[in-house]
């Protein structure tokens, strides 16, 4: 006797499902923060004299500048009038809001300083031809030929700050220099992280 097939019934094509397993998220584990120093009393006495050496350092640097600034070439700008324009000449025909960023300071107070230096001539404020609500400046001649006298100017005077350093001694103070650039962030520096250390002192005090 020959035995007979059993026939499977045919699945269509809609029947024919495949399941594919389903993948769990991914946990991300974030590195846990490392757990500052203490500091002593021999440090905090350390920052305090290296704070104070930074002051003098750019205190210093500014009267030099001031006092070296060829009145009859530069008549009517001041330190800080100098310096916005070096910051615009470094970032011309770009936005106020980009510059009033580069000097660490809100638009409104440089804006005061920008009307000055348009109305002398050394800066130009023109609207942005795509958003007119954007205000773009720009270095005039007037503001380029005042801007490369105040650069012989700071030329010399970096020159005779480091004229006793090697070049080792240079680059050293140069990586340092970006690490506390680096620490002084805005972007990283944040109100909480400062009321931390505010707040631990206190407890540390009581």
């Amino acid at each position: 006797e020959t035995k007979k097939k059993t026939k499977l019934p045919k699945k269509s094509s809609k029947e024919l499902t495949i399941e594919v397993p389903k993948k769990e998220p991914e946990v991300l584990v974030r590195p846990t923060p490392k757990k500052q120093k203490e500091l002593s009393k021999e440090d905090k006495v350390l920052y305090k004299q290296l704070c104070e050496a930074f002051d003098f350092v750019i205190n210093m640097g500014n009267v030099i500048e001031d006092r070296t600034m060829d009145r009859k070439l530069i008549p009517d700008l001041a330190l800080g009038e100098l310096h916005v324009i070096e910051t615009v000449n470094k970032n011309n025909n770009k936005p106020m809001t980009l510059i009033a960023k580069k000097e660490h300071v809100t638009v409104g107070a440089l804006t005061t300083c920008v009307n000055r230096l348009v109305q002398k001539g050394y800066l130009l404020r023109t609207r942005d031809e795509m958003d007119q609500r954007v205000i773009l400046l720009s270095v005039t001649q007037k503001g380029k030929d005042a801007f490369m006298e105040f650069r012989k100017i700071c030329d010399a005077t970096d020159e005779a700050m480091f004229r006793d350093f090697t070049s080792e001694e240079r680059e050293t103070l140069h990586n340092l220099l970006i690490r506390l650039h680096h620490n002084l962030d805005s972007e990283k520096l944040t109100k909480e992280e400062i009321n931390k250390v505010l707040n631990k002192e206190a407890f540390d005090n009581d």
